[in-house]
């Protein structure tokens, strides 16, 4: 592969590209400041803590910086909101967000439950978790194998099913 890459591949003159460092800034602020104010919250009493309130103050003032910053800019902002028009693209980045949220919330809670509510040891809770994350490893590598056999669309139709009956 490496090979043909190199022989059929034609170079291309090295571009300029522009990066929006304060866009940047202001992201990894909003997104600095909420995950720290969700993280600490239970632990520091959510708005009675003065941190909490600086953090979150952060975190909005940014988020209001950005999108609009990321309005004014348009296409040369350091996320295109521009293709947030696209209803398709919306509802795929939404729809992943919400299940990216889902499967975080079942990685930190599943450890804890098998320890705290089934009783058992971290040695039993750590197999039967890491062979549960083998599994979707290797499901994940077979399904792109599979995919040149079978259409996307049984794949994912089975896929949920398996999931929705919980194997």
């Amino acid at each position: 592969a490496l090979c043909m890459i190199l022989g059929f591949l034609r170079t291309l003159p090295p571009q300029r590209v522009r990066t929006d460092y304060v866009g940047l800034v202001l992201l990894s602020l909003m997104i600095v400041g909420l995950q720290l104010t969700l993280d600490q919250g239970n632990e520091l009493d959510w708005f009675s803590s003065w941190e909490l309130i600086v953090l979150a103050t952060v975190a909005v003032t940014a988020a209001i910086a950005f999108f609009w910053r990321g309005i004014s800019l348009g296409e040369r902002n350091i996320v295109n909101l521009g293709l947030f028009r696209d209803l398709n693209f919306t509802a795929c980045a939404i729809l992943v967000a919400i299940l990216g949220s889902v499967f975080l919330g079942l990685l930190v809670i599943n450890p804890r439950m098998t320890v705290e509510l089934l009783g058992w040891d971290v040695q039993t809770a750590g197999l039967v978790l890491g062979m549960g994350g083998m599994v979707g490893m290797s499901a994940s590598l077979l399904s792109g194998h599979l995919s040149k056999f079978i259409s996307i669309r049984p794949l994912l139709i089975s896929g949920a099913l398996i999931m929705a009956v919980g194997w």
